[in-house]
């Protein structure tokens, strides 16, 4: 990736404009010209709280960095685009050439993120006999486990999971 130059602009969307956000996602104070350290949430995205003084009162907002450098950098002339999408799915990197504007189901369906749910969720589970404990069957999933053999899936969870003995009268566990 070749080396771009950081432009700044000014935050419009606080109260007082104290802030500048840049087209790499660094947000800074403009009095003190520190650059402020982001904290993740749990989905990884960058946040920075800005505080802005109104009539004597400080009154801090929590804003997510990459919605602060769409909203700063990349026009939005359909209404309908209200999200805002990472082109190469990281959700650390806001820089303006990885945002584009985009719809809540184009957002959802984008790049592997179909793949990744899909393959997260399901994994494989095998049926053992309680006695020889040998493989009865092998099922791609706890939902086919459970359609199957007619036994509740967060039963079969359960034991697979090493919490519970046997459920629907047999062992059960997760294929390594």
């Amino acid at each position: 990736m070749k080396n771009t130059k950081e432009t700044w602009k000014p935050i419009t969307c606080t109260d007082n404009v104290k802030y500048e956000v840049s087209s790499k996602g660094n947000v800074r104070n403009l009095k003190t010209g520190r650059i402020l350290k982001p904290f993740y949430n749990t989905q990884g995205y960058a946040r920075v709280d800005l505080t802005s003084a109104n009539n004597d009162k400080t009154k801090k907002t929590r804003k997510l960095v990459h919605r602060l450098v769409a909203q700063t950098f990349i026009p939005n002339n359909d209404q309908s685009k209200t999200i805002i999408n990472h082109k190469d799915e990281n959700p650390r990197n806001n820089s303006v050439a990885n945002l584009e504007w985009c719809t809540n189901k184009y957002n959802a369906n984008y790049g592997t993120r179909i793949e990744r749910v899909a393959k997260g969720k399901s994994k494989p589970i095998q049926q053992l006999d309680m006695k020889t404990g040998l493989i009865i069957a092998t099922y791609p999933s706890l939902k086919e486990a459970g359609l199957s053999t007619g036994i509740y899936k967060s039963n079969i969870s359960i034991v697979a999971r090493g919490k519970g003995k046997s459920a629907g009268g047999y062992g059960w566990r997760y294929t390594k």
